[in-house]
């Protein structure tokens, strides 16, 4: 090969962490001419996939430029190596998040046992309205209640599933037939003048949940 471009050096390295040749892929990563962010990631990714995460964060601290992909690589690797606080630690500490993020820290914390945590975060991912909740957000959130034993309150959440993604109507009235079979919102009963407050308000029953003020019954 008369030239190696970051392609190639990129593919190489990656066929030794895949044959689990660690070594060997961070001395030519170690020489490599270039290195983009795309290299960089991948190396990182080799030694979260061996648990080394104190090597994987080193390499990360000594990225020249970060993207979101890099910060959510170890986040994922903090949540399936167990270590929630650094999880934590480093969910705050990034300056740009999307939904793999938010979902690598839901999802961290399912993994670990951590089920009030999950509902905590979601509601934190409703309230700031940033990022809004996927289908894998949303599993993970029911999943939670189920093991929580919360399954009124998995109840309003799969309500909440329905509405967001299937743009169905969201109404006490309809929440208490559990999913609105009305796909026009204008021939529900909660859009008659007077029925106003029937209105689902998510977010304010999540509180009451957390809060241990759920209305049971």
């Amino acid at each position: 090969m008369f030239e190696r471009n970051v392609v190639a050096w990129t593919t190489m390295i990656n066929g030794y962490i895949l044959a689990g040749h660690l070594a060997s892929a961070r001395r030519l990563f170690d020489v490599a001419p270039e290195r983009d962010v795309v290299l960089w990631n991948i190396m990182v990714s080799g030694y979260i996939e061996d648990r080394d995460m104190v090597e994987a964060r080193k390499l990360f601290d000594e990225m020249p430029n970060r993207d979101v992909m890099s910060w959510n690589t170890l986040l994922n690797g903090y949540a399936n190596n167990g270590n929630v606080e650094a999880l934590e630690r480093l969910f705050e500490d990034m300056p740009e998040r999307n939904i793999f993020s938010c979902n690598a820290l839901i999802g961290g914390y399912a993994h670990n046992g951590l089920f009030f945590e999950v509902l905590t975060a979601f509601k934190r991912m409703l309230s700031e309205s940033v990022v809004p909740p996927n289908d894998a957000t949303l599993v993970t959130v029911l999943s939670a209640c189920a093991r929580l034993g919360a399954l009124d309150l998995g109840k309003w959440v799969h309500v909440y599933a329905e509405s967001w993604f299937g743009g169905q109507c969201l109404c006490w009235e309809c929440v208490d037939g559990y999913v609105c079979k009305m796909w026009d919102h204008r021939k529900c009963n909660c859009s008659v003048p007077g029925n106003e407050n029937k209105r689902f308000d998510f977010l304010e029953h999540l509180n009451w949940w957390l809060s241990g003020a759920w209305p049971w019954g």
